[in-house]
């Protein structure tokens, strides 16, 4: 008889190979764009924060007075934002005299126009406003539900692959975390667009 040598594995077909890579590539591909998601998300949510705290009265001055001297429009389109100039009796408030500045603002003012804010002691300034209020409430409930997307994601899919491991028994209906999730991800985007459009008939 022969001398027979090592067994060497079957290599595998080239086929499934490239398979594993397009399937590899795509769910590279889509991990970075949920957690490019979750970065904008985290941003928009940051800013609206920031802006509630002084439309709740949490930072900033106290109340103030500010007239508007001078706006100006930046963008175009849906994008086109004002940038508003004022003054105003800073009284014993922690922010700078002379020139104050309204930033980000979805409609101009006229000259003269005396509007209710709350500073920054450099003089940057957030108007106080039922429709500012439930604008930037409804950007940070969206803000929030973008930046949980990817772990929701991962913690649904990784529920699904636990469940579809061979000798384990299917579960019957949701978990109560997963229940909590579900409700959470339906409730967030649902009151966002409700304080959004509440921002727009106020």
């Amino acid at each position: 008889m022969g001398r027979t040598g090592p067994h060497r594995p079957e290599r595998p077909a080239p086929g499934p190979l490239r398979a594993r890579a397009k399937t590899g590539c795509a769910a590279v591909i889509a991990l970075l764009g949920l957690l490019l998601v979750s970065l904008l998300g985290g941003t928009l949510a940051y800013d609206a924060a920031g802006d509630l705290g002084y439309q709740t009265g949490w930072r900033g001055t106290p109340r103030l007075a500010m007239t508007i001297d001078s706006c100006s429009a930046h963008g175009s389109g849906r994008t086109r934002m004002y940038a508003c100039f004022g003054h105003g009796d800073r009284g014993s408030a922690d922010t700078v005299d002379g020139e104050w500045l309204l930033d980000d603002l979805s409609r101009s003012y006229h000259r003269g126009t005396v509007l209710s804010v709350r500073c920054s002691p450099t003089g940057g300034c957030v108007e106080i406003a039922a429709d500012r209020m439930a604008g930037d409430t409804a950007k940070l409930l969206f803000g929030l539900w973008l930046v949980t997307a990817t772990p929701g994601l991962g913690l649904a899919l990784l529920s699904v692959r636990r469940n579809e491991r061979p000798g384990r028994t299917p579960r019957t209906g949701l978990s109560l975390p997963f229940r909590l999730g579900l409700v959470w991800f339906a409730a967030l985007p649902v009151l966002a667009l409700l304080s959004g459009i509440l921002a727009v008939f106020l």
